[in-house]
């Protein structure tokens, strides 16, 4: 569209009218002549040639700029369409900070419509804590005539903030006066995802500082022919010093911050520089002989030819480790001297089961046959003697036996299933029938468990404990025998509790040793190896055993079973 400053085009001449344009020059001609002869009059058919050559220029031109108008209105279209759909937001304020003009997207941001922008004030929009922002950007502006740039917080519908980076410079309007351009862009996602990165950076940071590791931030350096030569630190927290005890080494080369280190683990500049390279992260323990430590590290890339080593003393672990490795190293050689030992309580064992054995019995039937064959001839101290001779033979065969088993229990494979220790109560408790037939003995049976156990040895603890209840109450004219069981959190604690002799406290440890005894002989009959026997069948079912007692106030022992899952027998 021609704006009014614009030339006005003429309007194109038809050929119909060009007739009537050559009369009124004639006629125009005579006026002018007077009473010239028409004969002297110009050649009328030259001119009306000219004036159609002259008509088509005009109508050429005329069409040239036609089309330069339509150029002009498409590109004035296309300008305005790119002014107001552009991704920044466009002001303009005259000298007195009021917008003269504005684009649809800064209206988009401000929420506002175009119109209404048009003679606000500039700073209605901007945030007031931010306005001393705006206000210094536009004195610079007029002091250095360059275009300046700040970002501060602008607002949206008038109450929401949001933030922005605007470029402002200085133009002219078409009447020559000054004016301020603003370009607008919203870089409120920017500044959020800015932010974010902050706080995660002064986070990582803290960790960084606070980590009880030592830590360095290092870039590799390299000679001539790529090989790993050296490496610089560029930070290090506060661990890495005290555990180093290197200071202000921000800058410095390891080889100036640790000289000789090159010759003392030249392994390092290699794992460094591969981890560096490649990016792929690597863990060792090293005896570091500038510290006289042992560090453990990790080494981590974060970008090419830059490291993080991550590392802590780990001298007294390695220390212990060494005391831990020298004790199985005796450990190993006891095991095989117990092993050696084992070897040789077998051979011993064989030999007494077989050669020491067989001369007891020849004594004990030796003994008695003299005392069949001699009876009538025998006083009565003759008599005693063949009968303690056999008597002590009869016994000394019923250790070796007693030894023997205990010896093999250590030896044999468990073969375990699911056991009612009630049904082992029954038994056992018949068992010794023959020897409760006629005392008075009042049986006080719990509930007890099904455990999990070899079944044959697990009734060999009740017997001898049962066994003991029964003869350490044979004293009483009232005997109690209390059988029951607790149940903890992983285990099952039974008990066999009687009202006997009891024992002291003092000698509790002696309790499970092999032939030890708290009462004569003479008293209590027995071989002393019962409870060891009880003890160690509990340990190779991971139990416990201990006693509880007191003179003359009885005695509960304990043993524990520990639980396992539900099994099915097969």
């Amino acid at each position: 569209m021609a704006s009014n400053n614009e030339s006005r085009i003429p309007d194109p001449v038809s050929p119909n009218e060009i007739p009537g344009l050559r009369r009124r020059a004639e006629d125009r001609l005579v006026k002018q002549s007077g009473e010239i002869d028409r004969t002297q009059l110009p050649d009328v058919d030259r001119i009306v040639q000219e004036l159609r050559v002259h008509q088509i220029e005009l109508e050429m031109q005329n069409e040239e700029l036609r089309r330069a108008q339509q150029e002009l209105e498409a590109s004035r279209e296309k300008y305005f369409d790119l002014y107001d759909l552009a991704p920044a937001g466009y002001l303009s304020a005259d000298n007195k900070g009021l917008i003269t003009e504005a684009n649809l997207t800064i209206a988009t941001l401000l929420g506002k419509e175009r119109s209404y922008l048009v003679g606000q004030p500039m700073t209605r929009f901007i945030h007031r804590n931010d306005q001393n922002v705006y206000f210094l950007c536009c004195r610079k502006l007029a002091e250095t005539q360059e275009k300046q740039t700040c970002e501060m917080r602008m607002l949206a519908n008038d109450a929401v903030p949001f933030w922005v980076r605007i470029d402002i410079s200085t133009g002219l309007t078409g009447d020559g006066k000054t004016n301020v351009r603003a370009a607008v862009i919203d870089i409120s996602e920017s500044r959020r995802l800015s932010d974010i990165l902050d706080k995660n950076e002064k986070k990582y940071h803290l960790l960084f500082e606070n980590m009880s590791e030592g830590a360095a931030y290092c870039k590799m350096l390299y000679d001539k022919n790529g090989t790993p030569a050296d490496f610089v630190y560029l930070d290090v927290n506060t661990a890495f010093v005290h555990l180093t005890g290197l200071h202000n080494i921000e800058g410095k080369r390891v080889t100036e911050a640790i000289p000789g280190i090159k010759d003392l683990h030249p392994e390092l500049f290699e794992i460094y520089g591969r981890v560096a390279t490649t990016g792929r992260p690597e863990k060792l323990e090293i005896e570091f002989k500038p510290l006289e430590a042992w560090l453990s590290l990790s080494v981590y890339s974060t970008e090419k030819d830059h490291f993080i080593v991550i590392f802590d003393n780990i001298t007294r672990r390695k220390k212990h480790e060494k005391i831990i490795e020298d004790l199985n190293a005796r450990l190993q050689d006891k095991v095989i001297k117990i092993e050696l030992a084992n070897e040789a309580l077998e051979t011993y064992s064989y030999s007494v089961s077989h050669d020491l054995r067989a001369p007891l019995r020849h004594m004990s039937g030796f003994a008695d046959l003299l005392q069949k064959r001699m009876k009538d001839r025998l006083d009565n101290d003759e008599a005693r003697y063949l009968a303690l001779i056999s008597d002590a033979a009869k016994k000394m065969d019923r250790l070796i036996a007693d030894l023997l088993n205990y010896s093999r229990l250590g030896q044999q494979e468990l073969k375990k299933s699911e056991v009612d220790l009630n049904q082992l109560v029954d038994e056992s408790v018949s068992q010794l029938a023959i020897i409760t037939t006629g005392r008075d003995i009042t049986w006080n049976l719990g509930k007890l468990p099904v455990v999990y156990g070899e079944q044959s040895l697990l009734k060999l603890v009740f017997v001898n404990l049962i066994s003991n209840a029964v003869k350490f109450t044979s004293t009483r004219s009232s005997a109690e025998i209390e059988i029951g069981c607790e149940t903890a959190a992983d285990e099952d604690i039974c008990f066999i509790r009687d009202n006997g002799v009891g024992f002291s406290m003092e000698h509790e440890d002696r309790l499970f040793g092999v032939f030890q005894r708290l009462h004569p002989e003479s008293k209590f009959e027995g071989s002393g190896i019962g409870l060891a026997n009880v003890r160690r069948i509990m340990a190779l079912h991971g139990g416990r055993t201990w006693a509880e007692g007191a003179v003359d106030k009885g005695a509960t022992f304990y043993f524990t079973l520990p639980k396992v899952e539900k099994r099915t027998v097969s």
